[in-house]
């Protein structure tokens, strides 16, 4: 990536021309004053539906009737407020984006007046082709018989796809249910099949006696299928974590309680702490699963993990039938047992083509623990999906938001657990039960292939991040004389609150920021041209405070665009916080334009 020519900053509003009411961060309270920064502090968020034993949310409590505790250590409440309709309507007319001039474009998210923010995630690579065809069904049915629910759907097969942003037309989202394109490229394990995924042919007899040569054969087959199914797993695992990592940063500018319902046959990594271990048993995905956690947390997401597979038929309906497949032990890079075979060569592969032990996880156990550690629940081994579809959608419309500033300042990466309690006796409180205590500065410290990977996805991601919300335009440039041959220089200017970064406090009584600046220039969907700068800032708070009031600062830059129809992709980076903000502007220069 080569930088940009040229870079300037304006600690002052009027280049964009937005009123000073339209900042992207929300006007600071006649109380808050304006030079109030993020600094090293870290604000827990705790969204708590409280529901009386007939699930019915409870809606008259006070700050008063609420006591949390952190590793048992009790928080004093810094906020409190109950989230129900009339709030959510409240708030999202008071948060409502502006009107904006003509040219002038912004990634600021607004609350639904509903109150509801929605996410369908149908995860085909997770789950069998059979499966899918019974998630896609139980969906149609719902919406048919619910209609007007406002939701975005997701596929999730090698990489998340968006079938349909947020809408409540019956026929949009009936189109992006039925999709059928996106199972095609599906990851899946080998079940029932051979290395390739095609099934196997296999013998009805029975009663087949196996020779050595035979043994070693199906040990060997054994063996690489279990070598096989572990880079399989391993691709679907971090495929699945990616793919939260960029929910996470899309819904992350929505204000309040998101709900993500997750359907899948199965879920191939737990999100809870005691799976990561340590030493020889640490899980090798513990690094990721933090940071999925963390994002998670950050953007106020609770998973709602609906089993694909439906009810579950207890297995030891198979065991009466005999010794055969039920009854085999056998796991990670060991040969089965062939003393237990009776039902002949058929079971056996069908045995070995199942990649899984015993010591398998439990994709029960590892939905629970999403959702414990999120704050929504998990629905499983019922066939009425259609219901654990509308009971996650209609499940915590009403909440209560609690934040507070943790006593402990340490941020040492360990998980932290939380506990609610209420004085209000015979309710049912939901939460998430932890956070990891990550260093909120911790992006200084990543290394430089990490920045990039995380850039690159923000750019080509068809989901604009919204983690540093801010607004742009594009606009000719006077200065063309240096330009190449069809293409004209063009200024890009952004325009952001400064309480949208994390601030470093200096000794002289500065505040520094370090902000990556990029712009991507597309030509449909090709990638024609990419530069970026960096904002390296210090200001007297005073300084920051008269930006804030003046609508914030703006930031110009210039570069060369192609004389034709363009897309450029405006991001910005804080790279204290690791929070990345984009938004796509149409450009068709006044050359190209004759």
């Amino acid at each position: 990536m080569r930088p940009l020519s040229k870079l300037v900053v304006i600690a002052m509003c009027g280049v964009l021309g937005i009123a000073q009411n339209a900042s992207p961060a929300q006007k600071p309270s006649d109380n808050e004053p304006v030079t109030t920064l993020k600094a090293n502090t870290r604000v827990v968020l705790l969204d708590v539906v409280v529901t009386d034993k007939k699930g019915e949310p409870i809606t008259d409590l006070t700050a008063n009737d609420f006591s949390i505790s952190e590793n048992g250590k009790p928080q004093k409440v810094a906020s409190f407020e109950l989230m129900d309709k009339a709030a959510a309507a409240a708030a999202a007319a008071a948060g409502a984006a502006p009107e904006l001039p003509p040219g002038i474009y912004s990634n600021q998210r607004v609350l639904d007046p509903r109150g509801q923010i929605s996410v369908l995630l149908l995860d085909a690579l997770n789950t069998s082709f059979s499966d899918q065809k019974m998630g896609r069904l139980a969906m149609l049915k719902y919406f048919d018989q619910h209609p007007g629910e406002r939701v975005a759907v997701f596929g999730l097969t090698n990489s998340l796809i968006l079938l349909q942003d947020f809408t409540d037309d019956p026929k949009k989202l009936h189109n992006a249910i039925e999709s059928r394109g996106m199972a095609q490229t599906a990851l899946h394990p080998v079940e029932a099949g051979n290395a390739s995924g095609a099934p196997v042919t296999t013998s009805t007899s029975t009663g087949i006696n196996f020779n050595d040569a035979d043994n070693n054969q199906l040990a060997s087959i054994q063996s690489y299928l279990d070598d096989f199914n572990v880079i399989q797993t391993n691709a679907r695992t971090l495929t699945t974590l990616d793919a939260l990592q960029t929910l996470g940063r899309w819904l992350r500018g929505y204000p309040g309680r998101k709900k993500l319902v997750w359907i899948a046959g199965n879920f191939p990594v737990a999100l809870d702490p005691g799976e990561i271990g340590r030493g020889t048993n640490a899980n090798p995905y513990s690094a990721e699963v933090k940071e999925t956690a963390t994002l998670l947390t950050d953007a106020q997401i609770s998973v709602y993990p609906i089993d694909a597979t439906g009810l579950k038929v207890n297995g030891a309906f198979f065991a009466q039938q005999g010794p055969g497949v039920s009854g085999m032990q056998f796991g990670r890079g060991g040969a089965p047992d062939l003393t237990q075979v009776s039902a002949g060569r058929s079971a056996l592969e069908g045995v070995i083509a199942s990649g899984t032990g015993s010591s398998a996880p439990d994709p029960i156990q590892i939905m629970k623990k999403f959702a414990e550690q999120t704050g929504g629940k998990a629905y499983y081994n019922r066939n009425d999906l259609d219901g654990a579809l509308g009971a996650s959608l209609t499940d915590g419309a009403v909440y209560y938001a609690i934040s507070y500033s943790p006593e402990d300042k340490r941020w040492d990466g360990n998980l932290r657990k939380l506990e609610v309690k209420t004085s209000r006796p015979g309710v049912q409180l939901n939460y998430r039960r932890g956070y990891y205590a990550l260093d909120p500065s911790r992006a200084v410290n990543q290394k430089q292939p990490q920045v990039d990977r995380e850039v690159r996805t923000a750019l080509l991601s068809p989901l604009l991040a919204s983690g540093v919300s801010f607004y742009g335009s594009v606009h000719p440039s006077a200065n063309n004389a240096k330009a190449p041959a069809k293409m004209h220089a063009t200024n890009v200017t952004f325009q952001v609150d400064p309480r949208n970064f994390l601030f470093e406090p200096l000794e002289e009584g500065q505040q520094h920021c370090n902000v990556l600046l990029f712009v991507g220039v597309f030509s449909g969907n090709k990638l024609v041209t990419q530069v970026h700068d960096t904002l390296d800032g210090k200001w007297k708070p005073e300084a920051i405070a008269q930006m804030v009031q003046r609508g914030g600062m703006s930031i110009n830059l210039e570069l060369n665009v192609p004389d034709e129809k363009v897309r450029l992709r405006l991001m910005m980076r804080d790279n204290r916080s690791g929070k990345i903000g984009a938004l796509d502007i149409p450009y068709l220069n006044e050359v190209a334009a004759k």
